[in-house]
């Protein structure tokens, strides 16, 4: 739900990126670059350095969103960098829950990936049915939503506020990214049911 505020807010700064910049540098670069700042994060959140993990995750983010960027505007879209771009976003969610995982917070971090996961391929089962464009889907528990949810509960883990204890945060913010991400897939299904109730057969 968030993404699509966020890449209309960004497109400001697109444009003010270097054309020169732009034309040098293959968008597939950046989107497995964004895998290495990941995995960082991955490893700050077992060591419990969450005010650096968010940093991490905020690097990776921006190498995200940066990768499309390049590609429309130096013309270098294409349908592998697409789905290049969608399988590494899987992967930098399992390196960020690996971690959470690895921390103590095994089942939460499932319930989180798991939700995760499955509110991505209801969209994607829904194209191998019937033919679909790649706007936004009416439906909570995206991509940006789970980083910001993510990013929001390891600042409050980092406090170490004294009203509540950091494995806490951490247990509560998973637990909420799941079920939003649940309740997001929900929302999708019924949207696609939407969709292919129109087609014939």
């Amino acid at each position: 739900m968030l993404g699509r505020y966020l890449r209309n807010t960004l497109q400001v700064f697109y444009h003010c990126l270097d054309y020169r910049c732009i034309h040098s540098i293959p968008p597939n670069y950046i989107t497995f670059f964004s895998l290495l700042p990941a995995g960082a994060a991955a490893i700050l959140i077992i060591k419990k350095f969450f005010a650096w993990a968010i940093i991490a995750i905020i690097i990776s983010s921006i190498c995200d969103i940066v990768d499309g960027a390049v590609a429309r505007l130096a013309s270098r879209g294409s349908k592998l960098g697409d789905y290049l771009d969608a399988m590494v976003d899987r992967y930098r969610e399992a390196f960020f829950y690996t971690g959470f995982a690895l921390s103590g917070h095994s089942l939460e971090a499932f319930f989180a990936l798991s939700g995760a996961l499955i509110v991505s391929f209801a969209k994607a089962r829904t194209a191998m049915c019937v033919a679909i464009d790649d706007h936004d889907w009416p439906a909570i528990g995206d991509m940006a939503d789970r980083i910001i949810l993510l990013i929001l509960g390891l600042a409050i883990a980092s406090t170490k506020p004294v009203w509540c204890k950091q494995q806490t945060v951490i247990s509560v913010t998973l637990l909420i990214i799941g079920v939003v991400t649940y309740i997001g897939s929900i929302q999708r299904i019924l949207y696609a049911k939407k969709l292919l109730l129109k087609v014939p057969g």
